[in-house]
C-alpha cells in the first residue's frame, strides 16, 4: 500500500475535506441513496426478523445516483464495519450533519455488532454487501449467490438489533440478474455508484 504524507490521520483529513466540499457543492441539501433527507426518519427495527414476515419487494434496477438530481449527493461507506475506521467516519458524518449508507460485510457486522448499532442509532442506512465480499460472485452459482446475500442480510439484521438492510451492493459491482432479483424480493434495492474514491 502506498504511503501518504500527514501520518496516520490522513484518511480523516481527506474525508473531512471531501465532506466539506460535498456540503458546499450540494448547498447543504444532502440526500442519501435511500431517498431520505438530512434529519429524516431513523431506521427502526422491524417487528420481526423472520424471513419474509414483513418484506415488501422493491425495484430490481440498480440505483446509481440520487433521486434529487444535481443537488443530491449519496455517500456510501463499504466493507465495514471496521473498529478503527467506522468510529472515525461516524464522527465526521456527525460533525458535518451528513447521513450515509453503510454497505456492510456480514462477517464484519457479526464481529462488531456494537458498531452496527452505532450506525443505526446515528440515523444512517444499512446495505447488504454479502458475507465475504467475493468480487467474483457474478461467476458463481445461484445457490452460492443466495447464500452470500441472505446470510449477510441475516447477520446484519441480527447485529443491528432488528434493522434490516435497505440495499444490496454486489462486491466490485458483480451483480447478476439473479442477485438483483433475489435482493429486490427481500426488500433490498440494488445499489451501484457513479463516483469511486479509489480509497481501498
Amino acid at each position: 500500500m502506498a504511503r501518504h504524507g500527514g501520518g496516520r490521520g490522513w484518511h480523516v483529513k481527506v474525508a473531512g475535506a471531501a465532506l466539506g466540499v460535498t456540503v458546499l457543492a450540494a448547498g447543504a441539501s444532502l440526500w442519501t441513496a435511500q431517498a431520505g433527507v438530512l434529519g429524516g426518519p431513523t431506521p427502526r427495527a422491524t417487528a420481526s426478523a423472520t424471513p419474509g414476515s414483513d418484506i415488501k419487494p422493491v425495484d430490481v434496477t440498480i440505483v446509481h445516483a440520487s433521486d434529487k438530481g444535481e443537488h443530491g449527493v449519496n455517500i456510501t461507506i463499504d466493507d465495514g464495519p471496521d473498529p478503527v475506521w467506522t468510529p472515525q467516519v461516524l464522527e465526521l458524518l456527525r460533525e458535518y450533519g451528513v447521513k450515509a449508507t453503510f454497505c456492510m460485510v456480514g462477517t464484519q457486522a457479526q464481529a462488531h455488532p456494537d458498531l452496527v448499532k452505532q450506525v443505526v442509532a446515528a440515523g444512517h442506512r444499512l446495505c447488504d454487501h454479502t458475507v465475504s465480499h467475493d468480487t467474483t460472485m457474478d461467476t458463481k452459482s445461484e445457490a452460492y449467490q443466495k447464500q452470500q446475500i441472505l446470510d449477510a442480510e441475516r447477520m446484519i439484521t441480527e447485529a443491528s438489533g432488528g434493522v434490516r438492510p435497505m440495499y444490496y451492493r454486489a462486491p466490485g459491482g458483480a451483480f447478476t440478474p439473479y442477485s438483483r432479483k433475489l435482493a429486490a424480493s427481500r426488500g433490498m434495492r440494488p445499489l451501484g455508484w457513479n463516483v469511486d474514491t479509489k480509497d481501498f
